[in-house]
């Protein structure tokens, strides 16, 4: 692509490029038509670029809207995961007053068990065992 750019530049030798840019003077045919050669040569080239940039700019535009959409999905995704910890939070919460009142509990059974054992409580009947 740019190599035609290139290639239509070299056709003008650096002298007649510099007389064509003086004004005033007067310009042949065979000028004109170079001109217009390397005109159309850029024209060409320009448009190839112009093609090429439609086509990345078409492509960045998909990516952008996958991009959009996996990131709404994974927006979705972390609401619904702080969901679930705050629900698993509260369990665990329920599950730690539980431990703490069977802890409560088992330590009230074992020091009647070692009462009992030792003949300081009572068989729940009548008294002293």
């Amino acid at each position: 692509m740019y190599a035609r750019l290139l290639k239509a530049t070299e056709r003008w030798p650096s002298g007649e490029r510099r007389r064509f840019a003086r004004r005033g003077e007067p310009v042949t045919f065979e000028e004109m038509e170079k001109s217009l050669i390397a005109l159309r040569d850029n024209q060409v080239v320009q448009g190839e670029i112009l093609n090429r940039l439609e086509l990345v700019v078409e492509r960045n535009t998909q990516a952008i809207a996958q991009n959009s959409e996996a990131i709404a999905q994974n927006s979705e995704a972390i609401a619904q995961n702080s969901e679930a910890i705050a629900r698993n939070s509260d369990a665990i919460a329920k599950l730690a007053d539980g431990f703490f009142l069977l802890q409560a509990a088992l330590k009230g059974l074992t020091e009647t068990v070692d009462r009992f054992i030792r003949g300081l409580g009572t068989d729940g009947n009548h008294g002293r065992a």
